[in-house]
């Protein structure tokens, strides 16, 4: 997933794609992966334009926002590199109990 990531901020459909990961890996490893998703209020949308008052119009400020949210690259990759490493952990786990049996 991480390869295939585009550059810049993430959109909201690739997080909601990793959520998706997220709760297979939680399914298949009986394991909470919880503390690495994205939490929603992190998902914000960029500005596009925003819209000087005037003289005339001192308190008539505007801005536009884009429709897509997005999320933070590097809070992205931070949350994706520890949910490898807890997975990571957990199959080590695993593998060690078999040696032997």
């Amino acid at each position: 997933m991480r390869a295939n990531l585009p550059d810049g901020d993430i959109q909201e459909r690739d997080v909601t794609d990793y959520h998706a990961l997220l709760g297979t890996l939680q399914a298949l490893t009986k394991q909470s992966f919880d503390d690495f998703s994205i939490p929603n209020e992190r998902l914000e949308r960029h500005v596009t334009g925003y819209e000087h008052p005037t003289y005339r119009n001192r308190f008539q400020e505007h801005t536009d926002y884009t429709d897509v949210r997005y999320c933070d690259r590097e809070l992205f990759l931070r949350q994706l590199d520890g949910a490898i490493l807890f997975l990571n952990t957990i199959l080590r786990g695993r593998e060690k109990g078999r040696i032997g049996f």
